[in-house]
C-alpha cells in the first residue's frame, strides 16, 4: 500500500512538471498577466534589468508539494527603484532574487503580504532578496518596509540595510484572525546598519501592537544576524503572545529584545555581542510567562532600560499600551560576561510601582574582570526567587542569597569566551519547572549555571557569519572609502563649480584668496572639507539679511571646517551654516577643527528640524567676538522625543566675549525609546560674555557631561547652565572653574 501511494505522488509531481511553465516577462503588465495564469509548480521570470515605478501584485496559488516561483532571472539583477512596492496575496508563492535600492514606497510597506486588504498571504516565502536604503525622502515618514500578514509566511537569507525614515523594518500584523495563530518564519535573514533614529519607531522587527497584545502570534525569529541595528531602544519589540527568539546573534546592536507586550514568548540561546559598544543591550522583560534560557551576553554595557537584562515593575491595573506586571518568569542558564549590571524592577517610580512576583532567577552565570557591581535594585524583590546563581570573585557587591561566588574560568569559542566552573552544583530545577520546560519545548535545564554549550555556540557564531543574509550581495560593498578631491578656490564662483561639478563626490576646497564675496546662499551637495594654507583672516562676505543661511548642508553629507581662519563678520544671513531643510531621512556629519572664527554676527550652526546629525565635533577651535547664538540643536518642540544630534562632543576650545548662547539641545517629550543625545563638553574655555538667555542649555538630553572647563565672566547675572528632563536622564558635571559667572540651574539627574 505504502509503494503505491508513493508511486501515485511521483506520478503526478511528473505530470505536473511535464506541463510546468517557465514565464519570462520584461515589464509589470506582463507580470500580472503572467501571475493570472500561473499555475502550481510555474516558474515566472523577471527579466534582467531596472524595474521603475512598478507595483507587482502576486495572487496566484500554488501548492505545498508545487509551488509557484517568481524569480529574478538572475539573482540581483533585477533592480526595482522609484516609487515600487511588492504585494503578495495569494497562497505557496516563492519571491526570489530581487533587489530594492533607490527608491522608496510612499506610506506603503515595501513588501506587502496582503492585497486590497481583502486577500492574505499563506505559505508564501520571500528569499534571496535585499532592500537596501530603500527610505521615503523625509525622515518623519512613516512606512514599513516589511508588512506581514496572513499565515505560514516565512522570510529568509534576505538582507536589509540601512532604512532611515521612521517605521519598523519588518511588523507582524495580527489586526484580524487571518493573521493571528500565524506561525512565520523569519529565519537566517541579515538585518544591518539601522542608525539611531532619533525618535521612536526605530524597531527592526515589531510583532504586534499593544491594542492585540493578548492574541497568540506564534512567529518564529530564528538564525538571524542582527548587526549595528541602533534606531532606537527596542531592536525586536515583542508586543503579542507565544513567540520564539531563538539562536539569532546581535552584534553590536544599541538595544535589545524587549518583551514590551503580550504573554509565553521565549528568548533561548542568542548571542548578544556589544563589544564594549555605548547602549548595548540585552533583554527587557515585562508581562507574565515570559522564559529567558541559555543566552549569551558578552560585553554589552547598556544601563537602565538597555542594561544586558532589566526586569520591570509594572503598573497597577495597566492600559494595554503601558507596563502590564512581571510574573511567571523564568531566567535560567544565561551567562553574562563583562557586562554593565543588570536591573531588577527597573523603572519603578510613581507610576510603576508594581513590583515582580513569582519570577525565578536561576543557574545563571556572571564573569567580569571590568565591573564591580553585578546588579541594580529599585524596588521590593520579594517577588524574585534567587537560586544556583554563580558570579566571579571580582565583584565587590554584597550579593543576595541564591548568589555564589567561585573562580570561573574562560572557554574560548571563536570571539567570545564563555565562563564555566569546575564546582559541583547541586540541581536547583523542580520538577514542575522542568516540566514546563518540556512543555515549551525548550531543552532540559542544565543543573550546572550559565549557557555553556560549546557546540550550540559554534553552530549560532558560524551561522551568523555564514548564512545569514543573501550571498551574492555584499554588504561591505556599500561602505567603500573614497578619498577626497583636493581643489584650489580664488573666487566664489570656483567654490561653486567645485561644489556642483559632477566628477567627484568627495571635495576638499581650499581657500587661496583673502576674501570671498557670495550673491546666493551655497549647498553642501558633497562630503566637503573647507580648508586654507593660510594663517591670516580669510573674510566671508554674504549681505542678505533675508536668507536663512550662507551654507546648506544636505542630507547625506558631511562638512568639515578645519585649518581655517574665517571673519564672518559680512555674513548677515539668519545662519551661517544649517542642515537640510528638506526633512530628509538621510542623517549628516559636521565636524570644525583647529579654527578661528570671528566676529560672529549670524547663528554659526543651526541643526533644521527633523534633520538628524550622526556626530558633530568642534575641537581646537577660538570663538570671538560672537553676537550670536553659536549650535543650536533646539527646534524639536513636538514633544514627541525628537532631537537633532546623536552624539556631540565639544573639547579644547575657547570662547571670548560671546554675547549669546554657545550650545542649545531640545530633545522634548516624555518618550523613553530612545539613546540621545549625548553632549560631551570638556576642556574648554568662556571668557567673557552675557545673554538673555544660559550659556548652555540642555533639556531632555539623556547623557551629558560637563568637565574641565573655565567659565569666567560668563552670565555673572543670568543663568550658565541649565538641566530641564522629563524622563530619566544622567548628566555629570565636574572639575570646572566658575570666576564671577552665573548659576547653574540643577535637576536630580545631575552628579557632581
Amino acid at each position: 500500500m505504502l509503494k503505491t501511494c508513493i508511486a501515485l505522488i511521483v506520478f503526478v509531481l511528473t505530470g505536473y512538471q511535464s506541463v510546468a511553465k517557465k514565464i519570462v516577462v520584461k515589464n509589470n503588465t506582463e507580470l500580472s498577466s503572467a501571475n493570472e495564469i500561473a499555475q502550481p509548480g510555474d516558474e515566472i521570470i523577471l527579466q534582467n534589468g531596472t524595474w521603475t515605478n512598478v507595483q507587482i501584485k502576486l495572487s496566484c496559488n500554488g501548492t505545498a508539494l508545487l509551488p509557484i516561483y517568481v524569480k529574478a532571472q538572475t539573482q540581483g539583477k533585477v533592480i526595482i527603484n522609484g516609487e515600487s512596492a511588492l504585494y503578495v496575496g495569494g497562497a505557496y508563492i516563492v519571491i526570489d532574487g530581487l533587489l530594492f535600492t533607490d527608491g522608496y514606497a510612499a506610506k506603503n510597506a515595501v513588501i506587502n503580504f496582503r492585497i486590497n486588504n481583502d486577500k492574505v498571504a499563506t505559505h508564501c516565502r520571500v528569499t534571496n532578496t535585499v532592500i537596501n536604503d530603500y527610505n521615503n525622502p523625509k525622515r518623519l515618514d512613516e512606512n514599513y518596509w516589511i508588512a506581514l500578514y496572513g499565515q505560514n509566511n516565512r522570510i529568509d537569507h534576505c538582507s536589509f540595510l540601512n532604512k532611515k525614515n521612521m517605521g519598523v523594518l519588518l511588523a507582524v500584523i495580527l489586526n484580524d484572525d487571518r493573521s493571528r495563530k500565524n506561525y512565520h518564519e523569519i529565519d537566517h535573514n541579515y538585518f544591518g546598519i539601522r542608525l539611531p533614529l532619533a525618535s521612536n519607531s526605530g524597531e527592526i522587527i515589531r510583532i504586534g501592537v499593544s491594542e492585540h497584545c493578548e492574541f497568540y502570534s506564534n512567529t518564529q525569529i530564528t538564525d538571524n544576524l542582527f548587526e549595528h541595528c541602533d534606531g532606537e531602544t527596542e531592536i525586536i519589540s515583542v508586543k503579542s503572545c507565544g513567540n520564539l527568539i531563538k539562536n539569532n546573534v546581535f552584534k553590536e546592536c544599541q538595544g535589545g529584545v524587549v518583551l514590551r507586550h503580550g504573554n509565553n514568548n521565549i528568548v533561548l540561546k542568542n548571542i548578544f555581542y556589544g563589544n564594549n559598544k555605548t547602549g548595548t543591550g540585552g533583554v527587557r522583560i515585562i508581562n507574565k510567562g515570559q522564559w529567558v534560557v541559555n543566552n549569551v551576553f558578552y560585553n554589552c554595557i547598556g544601563v537602565g532600560f538597555r542594561s544586558p537584562m532589566s526586569i520591570m515593575n509594572g503598573v497597577p491595573n495597566s492600559p494595554a499600551n503601558r507596563y502590564l506586571p512581571v510574573s511567571e518568569v523564568v531566567v535560567a542558564n544565561n551567562s553574562f560576561i563583562n557586562c554593565t549590571p543588570i536591573s531588577f524592577c527597573e523603572g519603578s517610580d510613581a507610576e510603576r510601582s508594581v513590583p515582580p512576583k513569582n519570577v525565578q532567577f536561576i543557574n545563571n552565570t556572571f564573569y567580569s574582570n571590568t565591573q564591580k557591581k553585578l546588579y541594580n535594585t529599585f524596588d521590593d524583590m520579594s517577588g524574585i526567587t534567587f537560586a544556583g546563581n554563580v558570579a566571579s570573585n571580582f565583584y565587590n557587591q554584597k550579593l543576595m542569597n541564591g548568589f555564589a561566588t567561585d573562580i570561573l574560568l574562560l572557554k574560548k569559542v571563536s570571539y567570545i569566551a564563555i565562563p564555566y566552573s569546575k564546582g559541583v552544583f547541586n540541581n536547583v530545577v523542580s520538577d514542575s519547572l522542568q516540566i514546563i520546560s518540556e512543555q515549551k519545548n525548550i531543552p532540559i535545564l542544565n543543573k550546572k549555571p550559565g549557557a555553556f554549550n560549546e557546540a550550540n555556540m559554534v553552530a549560532v557564531i558560524k551561522n551568523a557569519a555564514t548564512n545569514c543574509g543573501t550571498i551574492w550581495f555584499k554588504k561591505d560593498d556599500i561602505n567603500v572609502v573614497q578619498l577626497y578631491t583636493r581643489i584650489l578656490c580664488k573666487t566664489t564662483d570656483d567654490i561653486k563649480n567645485a561644489i556642483t561639478s559632477n566628477n567627484q563626490q568627495n571635495i576638499e576646497i581650499v581657500l587661496t584668496a583673502t576674501n570671498y564675496n557670495f550673491k546666493t546662499p551655497i549647498q553642501i551637495t558633497k562630503n566637503t572639507i573647507i580648508t586654507s594654507n593660510q594663517k591670516n583672516s580669510i573674510n566671508l562676505i554674504f549681505n542678505d539679511t533675508n536668507a536663512a543661511y550662507l551654507l546648506e548642508l544636505k542630507a547625506g553629507k558631511s562638512l568639515q571646517l578645519k585649518n581655517i581662519n574665517l571673519n564672518i563678520a559680512m555674513v548677515t544671513s539668519k545662519a551661517f551654516v544649517v542642515t537640510d531643510t528638506s526633512q530628509s531621512s538621510h542623517h549628516n556629519k559636521f565636524y570644525v577643527a583647529n579654527a578661528h572664527f570671528s566676529n560672529v554676527v549670524a547663528t554659526f550652526f543651526k541643526a533644521s528640524k527633523t534633520n538628524v546629525l550622526d556626530t558633530v565635533k568642534i575641537n581646537n577651535v577660538t570663538f570671538n567676538n560672537s553676537q550670536a547664538a553659536l549650535f543650536l540643536f533646539n527646534d524639536e518642540t513636538d514633544e514627541k522625543g525628537y532631537y537633532n544630534v546623536e552624539n556631540l562632543i565639544c573639547s579644547n576650545n575657547t570662547f571670548n566675549n560671546i554675547n549669546g548662547t554657545i550650545l542649545s539641545v531640545l530633545r522634548s517629550g516624555k518618550d523613553e525609546s530612545t539613546l540621545g543625545p549625548t553632549i560631551t563638553f570638556t576642556n574648554n574655555s568662556i571668557n567673557n560674555g552675557n545673554t538673555n538667555n544660559p550659556i548652555i542649555h540642555f533639556e531632555g538630553v539623556q547623557f551629558s557631561t560637563i568637565k574641565n572647563n573655565v567659565f569666567k565672566n560668563a552670565n555673572t547675572n543670568g543663568t550658565l547652565i541649565q538641566y530641564k528632563d522629563a524622563v530619566r536622564a544622567q548628566h555629570i558635571i565636574k572639575y570646572n572653574q566658575y570666576l564671577q559667572s552665573g548659576a547653574i540651574i540643577k535637576n536630580k539627574y545631575v552628579t557632581e
